[in-house]
């Protein structure tokens, strides 16, 4: 008897594919719209450069105290969390914004980047 195909004993490769497509919404708003998210576009972008920024200023700060990377290493287990936390919030506040603005959603509704009102 062979396995069933999402049993635990079965590990799934991760792919591209199986990966939540963020893009799809915003083909999804350009079509619906006729115009691109571009605040959510720009948050998206926005949260790879300061996440890279980040990690420089972690790594140059290392460098030149190299006596507290355990501090460093601490501070920056304790501030990754809630960077991604406060950045999750803050983009999808910017695509309620922009379907709001655009009157795809009513004001009480709160979706997140990845979600689309249905028609």
């Amino acid at each position: 008897m062979s396995p069933m195909p999402n049993s635990p004993r079965t590990p799934q490769k991760l792919t591209i594919r199986n990966l939540p497509d963020r893009n799809a919404a915003f083909r999804e708003y350009k079509q619906r719209t006729g115009a691109r998210p571009v605040l959510s576009i720009m948050m998206h972008v926005a949260r790879y450069v300061l996440m890279f920024v980040i990690v420089s200023v972690l790594f140059w700060y290392g460098r030149l105290h190299a006596g507290s990377s355990v501090h460093v290493t601490i501070g920056f287990l304790v501030l990754a969390p809630l960077f991604i936390l406060l950045w999750t919030v803050l983009e999808s506040l910017a695509w309620n914004y922009e379907l709001r603005r655009k009157q795809l959603t009513s004001r009480g509704t709160f979706l997140t980047i990845k979600q689309f009102p249905g028609e």
